[in-house]
C-alpha cells in the first residue's frame, strides 16, 4: 500500500512537470505566432518598420534592460533559498523512517540559523550603505 502511494506521487510529479514543459513551450511558441501575424498585418496596411523595431518584434528573448550584478539581492536570494533547505530538511529529519532523526534536524536547524545570520549582515551592510550615501550627499555643494 505505501509502495504503490509514492509510486502515485511520483507519478504525479512526474506528470506536473511534463505538462509544466509543455505549457511553457506552448506559450513561447504563441508569443513568436502573435509576433509574426503582427508583422503581417503592419505589411497589409501598408505602414513601414524600421530594422531595429523589425528586428525587436523577430527576435524570441523579450527585450528587456539588464541591470548589473547586485551582491545584496544575491545574498538575499542565497540565504532564501538556504532557509527553505533548512526548513525541509527538519521536516524530513522529523519523519525519516517513522522517527526522529537527530542529526537531519540538526543540520536543518543550522541552515535556518545560519541563512538568517546572513540576512541579518545583509540587511547591516545595506543600513551602512545608505548612511554613507546620505553622508556623502550631505557634502556635495
Amino acid at each position: 500500500m505505501n509502495e504503490s502511494i509514492s509510486g502515485l506521487a511520483a507519478l504525479g510529479f512526474w506528470l506536473f512537470m511534463g505538462i509544466l514543459a509543455v505549457a511553457i513551450a506552448w506559450a513561447i511558441v504563441r508569443i513568436v505566432q502573435i509576433r509574426h501575424e503582427t508583422l503581417i498585418r503592419i505589411a497589409e496596411r501598408g505602414q513601414s518598420l524600421d530594422k531595429d523595431l523589425f528586428e525587436k518584434f523577430l527576435s524570441v528573448k523579450p527585450v528587456k534592460e539588464e541591470k548589473p550584478y547586485d551582491p545584496v539581492r544575491a545574498g538575499n536570494e542565497g540565504a532564501g533559498f538556504f532557509f527553505m533547505i533548512g526548513i525541509a530538511t527538519v521536516f524530513v529529519g522529523s519523519i525519516w523512517k517513522g522517527s526522529i532523526s537527530y542529526p537531519i534536524i540538526g543540520l536543518g536547524v543550522f541552515l535556518i540559523v545560519w541563512s538568517n545570520w546572513v540576512w541579518l549582515s545583509i540587511g547591516k551592510e545595506v543600513k551602512r550603505r545608505e548612511k554613507k550615501n546620505a553622508e556623502s550627499l550631505d557634502e556635495a555643494p
